[in-house]
């Protein structure tokens, strides 16, 4: 499809186990604007200089309401009550980072271990599948090692710390 070309968009179609629902809607909202024409047409008659309401402007009423309230409709205790809520179920940095840190050093600790089984399986093999053993025990040690000093470092840095 070219740039110059856009697709419109379909109009939305219930589906079939809510059509009878959206029907009884469409229905109640038309009878709700004819008693609404009806008012207005008798309000004209009884006063010209009497202001009714639109259908549009109903119809509009009727969205917001069922929308979520507005941000400036919130009283202040409220939005301090619920902010207090959710700082106390976030987790402090502290323990979150100290957890973190605790997790690189036992892997550090490990790949350590690890990297030194390692070479000294390395330093006394003879050669053959013990020293393609020995090279993939140093390997994954020093992989594991890295991993800790990552994970280590990152909590450090790690956002709200």
């Amino acid at each position: 499809m070219s740039d110059g070309q856009r697709r419109e968009k379909p109009k939305f179609e219930p589906p079939p186990w809510e059509r009878e629902a959206f029907d009884e809607l469409a229905r109640r909202r038309a009878e709700q604007d004819a008693a609404d024409i009806r008012r207005a047409a008798k309000a004209q008659e009884e006063g010209p200089g009497v202001a009714t309401p639109s259908a549009d402007s109903r119809t509009e009423g009727q969205r917001d309401s069922g929308a979520a309230p507005k941000a400036g409709a919130l009283g202040e205790t409220n939005v301090d009550a619920m902010l207090q809520e959710l700082r106390a179920e976030e987790t402090t940095p502290s323990v979150a980072g100290g957890m973190a840190r605790l997790a690189g050093a036992m892997t550090a600790v490990i790949g350590a271990a690890m990297t030194v089984v390692g070479l000294l399986s390395l330093v006394r093999t003879r050669g053959g599948f013990s020293l393609l053993g020995s090279l993939t025990v140093t390997v994954f040690g020093l992989g594991f090692l890295g991993l800790g000093a990552w994970v280590w470092m990152s909590s450090k840095s790690a956002k709200g710390s």
